[in-house]
C-alpha cells in the first residue's frame, strides 16, 4: 500500500542511499532527497551562488510578486503570530524595551501629530462609551463602579505609584459594558500587554 506523507510537500519513494533513516522521504516536486538537497545548499558555491541570483533584477522582481499574494500574506501572519508566542521572544521583547535606545524611540514616536491625533481620537471615543454604559447605571451601580476606582486609586496610594489598573473583563471595543461586574482590578503591567483582540468601529481609526 502506498504510503501518503503528512506534509504535502513531500512524498515517499526510493530510499535514499546516504539518508536510509528518512526511510524515502522525498520532495513531491523533484523527488529529489532533502538531506542531500540541504547538503547540497550548505557548499561555499551553492552560497555564494544563491547570493548571486538573490540580487538580479528578475529575482527581486518575482519576490516581490510573490509576497503579494493572499497565501503568502496569510503565511507571513501565521508565522508571525507564532513567532511572537515563543518564551524565548517574549523574554527578548521585554528585554528590548528596557533599552536606552527603544525609550528615546517610543518616547520620541508618542510626540508625533500622527500619534495625538490618533490617541485623542481613541481616548475621546472610549470617554464616549464609558458616558454611554453610566446613563444607563443605576445610582446603586454607580457607586459600585465609584468604589472599585476608589480602591484602585488606594492600593497605588499604598504602592507608591501606579501599580493597578482597573480593567473591563470584557473590553469596551469589544462591546463590553462599563458595569461593575465588568470590572476588576489587575497589575497595571498586565493590562497594558494584554490588549483587546477586536477593535470597536469607533477605535479603529488610522491616520
Amino acid at each position: 500500500m502506498k504510503r501518503e506523507h503528512e506534509n504535502p510537500t513531500f512524498c515517499y519513494g526510493k530510499v535514499c542511499e546516504k539518508h536510509p533513516e528518512l526511510e524515502g522521504e522525498r520532495y513531491k516536486s523533484s523527488r529529489g532527497c532533502p538531506a542531500c538537497n540541504k547538503a547540497r545548499h550548505q557548499t561555499p558555491e551553492r552560497k555564494e551562488y544563491d547570493k548571486a541570483r538573490r540580487q538580479t533584477p528578475e529575482y527581486k522582481e518575482y519576490e516581490k510578486a510573490r509576497q503579494q499574494t493572499p497565501e503568502r500574506k496569510e503565511y507571513i501572519r501565521k508565522y508571525m503570530k507564532a513567532r511572537h508566542q515563543t518564551p524565548e521572544r517574549k523574554e527578548y521583547e521585554k528585554a528590548r524595551q528596557q533599552t536606552p535606545k527603544y525609550k528615546e524611540y517610543n518616547k520620541a514616536r508618542r510626540q508625533t501629530p500622527e500619534y495625538k491625533a490618533r490617541h485623542n481620537a481613541r481616548t475621546a471615543a472610549r470617554r464616549a462609551m464609558k458616558r454611554y454604559w453610566w446613563d444607563k447605571l443605576t445610582e446603586v451601580e454607580q457607586l459600585r463602579v465609584t468604589m472599585i476606582y476608589l480602591e484602585c486609586q488606594l492600593k497605588n496610594d499604598a504602592a507608591g505609584f501606579i501599580k493597578y489598573h482597573v480593567d473591563h473583563k470584557d473590553a469596551l471595543v469589544n462591546g463590553g459594558p462599563h458595569h461593575p461586574d465588568n470590572l476588576h482590578i489587575i497589575e497595571a503591567v498586565k493590562n497594558l500587554s494584554k490588549g483587546a483582540k477586536d477593535v470597536h468601529p469607533l477605535c479603529s481609526m488610522t491616520f
